[in-house]
């Protein structure tokens, strides 16, 4: 099965591979797929997957921190309802364009240079109740910049289980805690290479279907 390599920038034959790390960056376990593994399909599975290696009540997973790729209101619900775990997520794109943002707090300081502010962030969309759902949100900006971009971080968990300031720190540490060993695992611990997978020829199905497109427009032309 193939997908976009952002690497070499084309449509391949390639692997996926999702990891889930404990807080300190340590790999927990991991999953390989052939082509492309949306996150959307694959977290709920992997989790409980996981709960199954920690056994009852393992303390590992109180807190599961994933990036925007499943920030939709379909899949927090279910994180949220069926999984029952607290997270944090990015929104953005066109789920972030149809959010109903309502702030909840003024801006305070963070870091250097800068602020973040409660809000109560509302969603709606494929697999969400149908009057959709009410979430907490922390946006930051940074006020001196040139061009100010504001980050949205959601989650279900209650300021008084989690702060201000520890939403967006949570977020924030998951690449260098998580993503970047994940990286140093790649390229340096053998995980570039998988069992069975080997350099052979593949028929490129994608560009075979485009190919036959083409020649079908100019017969018609």
């Amino acid at each position: 099965k193939s997908a976009k390599v952002s690497r070499v920038g084309r449509v391949m034959p390639c692997l996926s591979r999702i990891a889930i790390s404990s807080g300190a960056g340590v790999g927990l376990v991991a999953a390989t797929y052939a082509g492309t593994a949306p996150l959307k399909k694959h977290l709920l599975p992997l989790l409980r997957q996981l709960d199954g290696h920690l056994g009852a009540g393992g303390e590992v997973g109180r807190l599961t921190v994933v990036d925007s790729e499943v920030g939709t209101a379909g899949l927090m619900w279910a994180l949220h309802d069926e999984a029952d775990r607290i997270f944090i997520t990015v929104v953005k794109g066109p789920v972030l364009a149809g959010a109903e943002i309502e702030p909840q707090g003024p801006w305070q300081a963070y870091r250097l240079r800068d602020e973040l502010r409660e809000v109560r962030v509302g969603l709606s969309g494929k697999g969400a109740p149908e009057d959709g759902i009410e979430v907490r949100g922390v946006q930051m900006r940074r006020p001196d910049s040139r061009r100010p971009v504001t980050t949205l971080f959601v989650t279900n968990s209650a300021p008084e289980e989690i702060p201000t300031e520890d939403v967006a720190t949570a977020y924030l540490a998951r690449w260098p805690l998580g993503e970047q060993i994940f990286r140093d695992s790649r390229n340096g611990g053998g995980w570039n290479r998988s069992h069975g997978y080997g350099g052979e020829h593949v028929t490129h199905v994608a560009l075979d279907t485009k190919l036959e497109h083409a020649e079908r427009r100019v017969e018609r032309a």
